[in-house]
């Protein structure tokens, strides 16, 4: 009884000793992966694909206007869209856990579900069309630019390919 009471506080100590460090490392790290992923996170509704581009590009106060006006108009037919992806991703989940399994509905769900992020796919190329035609030509060669430092840096941060396995 003895050596097990001076054992379990010897026990608890080495391993918190062990353990400590690595749980500092493995913060350290995520903290790292955070930071230069952070702007690859989804944000909201519509924040990462609705025209961002024009936030580091000193609008006037006319463009901010028009660009807030055109998002405004569009927002309300962005989100029942949404809704609408969400309901039939919902339903092909639901099909896809339950005990038999529709051939036709599952079809059918995905063309429905195909259909509805497609049409949100084009109102939201269609509004970030309408708002870069807002920018003048040295805000549209800005906005390229950083389109283009933004691929680079996914690419930089995006895990490396391997070779696809050949199946024989």
């Amino acid at each position: 009884m003895a050596n097990t009471n001076i054992l379990r506080p010897l026990i608890l100590a080495l391993s918190l000793a062990v353990t400590a460090p690595l749980a500092v490392h493995a913060q350290a790290g995520s903290d790292a992966q955070d930071g230069a992923r952070k702007e690859f996170r989804h944000k909201g509704f519509g924040e990462h694909r609705r025209g961002d581009f024009t936030q580091n590009l000193n609008l006037t106060e006319t463009q901010r206007d028009k660009v807030s006006e055109l998002r405004q108009a569009v927002e309300p037919a962005l989100r029942e869209k949404s809704k609408e992806v969400r309901a039939a991703r919902h339903e092909m989940h639901q099909l896809s856990m339950s005990e038999t399994f529709d051939e036709s509905r599952a079809v059918a769900l995905s063309n429905q579900a195909a259909r509805a992020e497609a049409d949100l796919n084009v109102m939201r190329l269609r509004l970030n069309n309408q708002i870069f035609n807002v920018l003048t030509p040295e805000q549209r060669k800005q906005a390229a630019e950083a389109r283009q430092q933004r691929i680079e840096r996914a690419k930089a941060l995006a895990p490396t390919a391997r070779p696809a396995q050949q199946v024989q």
